[in-house]
């Protein structure tokens, strides 16, 4: 595998996760054997995928809230490469509220460096 189109990498970013490590981790492999070329694509992953970009579509703003700042989160905490106090900069809140937000989210891989 050479890695993820934009769209699956977009995919990924939209998927509600859930805090749950083993759910991304069983998405990717399965992604790895059904993908037909060296790039796995949105639908190699099965998940739903917007092109437009949306967050989601749901119309409840603290979903649509929770959802965009746990994507938020991710991005910082891998544009920050994977440095806490980096990504507490990035996202314009402190350490404390940083590892709250990885609380309340169940981004249970960013608490544990994965």
């Amino acid at each position: 595998m050479k890695g993820l189109s934009d769209g699956a990498i977009k995919a990924m970013l939209q998927h509600k996760w859930n805090g749950n490590i083993r759910e991304l981790q069983n998405k990717l492999k399965s992604a790895v054997i059904l993908a037909e070329g060296a790039t796995i694509q949105a639908d190699d992953l099965g998940l739903m995928y917007r092109d437009d970009g949306a967050a989601s579509e749901s119309l409840n703003l603290r979903e649509v809230r929770e959802e965009a700042e746990s994507r938020a989160i991710r991005r910082a905490y891998f544009q920050s490469e994977k440095n806490m106090s980096r990504t507490a900069e990035l996202l314009g809140v402190t350490r404390p509220t940083l590892y709250s937000l990885i609380d309340k989210y169940h981004l249970d891989d960013i608490k544990t460096g994965a």
